[in-house]
């Protein structure tokens, strides 16, 4: 047994020491084995997976990306592929699964407008794209910075939410 950063008890099996109540004896001690634990372990090859699919997405670090209904050049960056990674999302390995085919996803979407400012000191535009993640719809968030000239894929949101922030037509 040693301790984790957060100072709990991990077993050699890699169980906080909370996952383990009496009710099954092996080799002479008594653990039990609840779902939780076993999601600890799905968590952590999860982390893995993300390490993995940081690495393999880097060569679309500084690539450039098209939509026809979006007459501007993306990119995204090392630093935005993990963020996109990090995002939680309803099918959330499904969606950092995706990040490895971004520039089909970016290609198929939808271009639905452009986003209206949450704060007016916001330094940014954002325009939104929609898509389908596992069948169900997704958001692709594009950011343009004002002191710079690049559009960037910032992140991939399954909040519907967001399409309330639409710039009305008269907006534009």
């Amino acid at each position: 047994m040693f301790f984790g950063k957060n100072r709990t008890a991990i077993l050699q099996f890699g169980f906080p020491a909370q996952c383990l109540r009496p009710s099954l004896i092996l080799f002479g001690v008594a653990v039990s084995f609840p779902a939780i634990c076993f999601n600890a372990l799905e968590i952590s090859g999860h982390k893995n997976r993300r390490k993995e699919i940081r690495q393999e997405a880097k060569k679309f670090a500084d690539a450039n990306f098209f939509n026809e209904k979006f007459d501007k050049i993306v990119t995204i960056s090392n630093r935005n592929i993990k963020e996109l990674t990090n995002q939680p999302h309803k099918h959330y390995n499904e969606k950092n699964e995706t990040v490895l085919r971004i520039d089909e996803l970016f290609r198929d979407s939808n271009y639905l407008g452009e986003l209206t400012k949450e704060h007016p000191n916001d330094d940014f535009t954002s325009f939104l794209f929609e898509t389908e993640i596992a069948a169900e719809k997704s958001w692709i968030i594009v950011r343009k910075y004002d002191r710079g000239e690049d559009y960037l894929i910032y992140s991939i949101s399954d909040q519907p939410v967001i399409t309330n922030f639409l710039k009305k037509k008269e907006d534009h």
